[in-house]
């Protein structure tokens, strides 16, 4: 069965993790290029990703399904996270930070909402001062650096080929 996902671990880059349509989380020692764990999972993997503590692992499912593993304890999942019903998860990540932020719960009134200060016309997007040049870019822009990100790539490939 292919491979679906590949994730390193954010504590020790020598432990790679893959997952699979077998139903198979396969972690790897890379430096001494043997397997060195598996686990036995309830659907086919679509994507994963270490979290930044090392032993914490979601994993994507073909069924629209996360599974949250503690590599620390059992092998079972710790939580199953539903709400994509008949949907793989195509992607999963982490978010990357060395702290996590606290949580800030939103206004509970519209008065609150009304009393945020109003974005001005240069914090707009299609705004054209210098000020929102700076901030924001046109899809053109975006564009154009793609095509000269892809140029200059393709160039140092023939060169190194």
């Amino acid at each position: 069965m292919p491979c679906t996902s590949l994730t390193f671990s954010a504590v020790n880059q020598m432990l790679l993790c893959s997952g699979g349509l077998d139903k198979k989380m396969m972690f790897y020692d890379t430096l001494d290029k043997r397997a060195v764990k598996q686990v036995a999972c309830s659907a086919p993997l679509t994507s994963l990703s270490f979290h930044n503590d090392g032993y914490t692992i979601a994993a994507g499912t073909l069924y629209g399904t996360i599974l949250i593993f503690d590599l620390r304890s059992s092998m079972d999942p710790v939580k199953i996270l539903k709400g994509h019903a008949n949907n793989s998860v195509n992607n999963i990540e982490f978010a990357r930070g060395n702290k996590a932020k606290p949580f800030k719960a939103p206004p509970k009134s519209k008065d609150a909402v009304q009393n945020l200060p109003a974005a001005t016309k240069s914090e707009e997007p299609g705004s054209s001062s210098s000020a929102s040049r700076s901030k924001w870019k046109s899809i053109d822009e975006v564009r154009e650096q793609a095509k000269r990100n892809v140029e200059q790539r393709t160039k140092y490939f023939r060169i190194t080929a």
